[in-house]
């Protein structure tokens, strides 16, 4: 059985009360919580849904750290967004995701850009992000607070190898495109709709030379400043993923 997962903040817990309550084991929240217009309105929500609420005197019981911006709640929740391997893969050969987008994550290490991707991908409908399990940042309520809620509604594949799962959806007609700033493609002028995977590597390293053996094109965003020559890598997440919205809806 998977070990739930703390979470705190607001936004993460009210996405889960949401989309799926039936995640949170357990919701605590400080003295003072409900004060607030909009801290009544998550208890309401939570109510609604049948969550029960535990007034704590803090939330270091369940294991929020201290330094965290916890705006006095916390949960612990099911790992509701994780997708088995063989269940994706039995997704894809059944065609059940259309011809919508994949975000793949390539030793992505950072949980603010971890949380931050998911929430760029979710803004504009991509659900589905495909990551290592090993050399990879683990989900965690640092990642939940990131991604501002994403995650309550992320579909995320924990592969054993990045490169073969990539092998399989290209045998199963995805397009493979990687994020490059040396790309010999602009973004602008790559078609973007259909099967397509996006790929983004780590910050440092960039895309293993492995992954990028497996792209059918490597495209770079154009950038316009002169000092600037890269961009963060959630940064370059939320471009890809609005560029391929728009052209999908121009």
């Amino acid at each position: 059985m998977e070990r739930p997962v703390t979470i705190w903040g607001f936004h993460p817990i009210r996405e889960f009360a949401i989309h799926r309550p039936e995640a949170l084991l357990e919701v605590g929240v400080i003295p003072t919580f409900g004060r607030k217009k909009r801290d009544k309105s998550i208890l309401t929500i939570l109510e609604r849904r049948g969550v029960p609420v535990t007034r704590l005197d803090g939330l270091h019981v369940m294991g929020v750290p201290s330094q965290a911006v916890h705006q006095g709640i916390a949960a612990l929740v099911k790992p509701v967004w994780n997708v088995e391997e063989g269940e994706f893969k039995e997704i894809i050969s059944k065609g059940e995701l259309g011809s919508s987008h994949i975000m793949a994550l390539d030793e992505i290490t950072d949980p603010h850009n971890f949380g931050a991707i998911l929430r760029a991908a979710i803004a504009f409908g991509i659900t589905h992000i495909v990551v290592q399990r090993r050399s990879s940042a683990p989900v965690t309520g640092v990642v939940a607070k990131s991604s501002s809620g994403a995650l309550a509604v992320a579909r995320i594949i924990q592969s054993k190898r990045l490169r073969q799962i990539l092998l399989y959806l290209k045998d199963n007609g995805w397009t493979i495109i990687g994020l490059d700033p040396s790309g010999e493609a602009s973004l602008w002028d790559a078609d973007l709709t259909g099967q397509k995977v996006f790929v983004l590597g780590a910050e440092e390293k960039g895309l293993r030379k492995t992954i990028r053996g497996l792209c059918h094109t490597l495209c770079r965003i154009p950038l316009e400043g002169g000092t600037i020559q890269s961009l963060n890598v959630s940064q370059a997440s939320a471009i890809v993923a609005y560029e391929a919205t728009r052209q999908i809806h121009p």
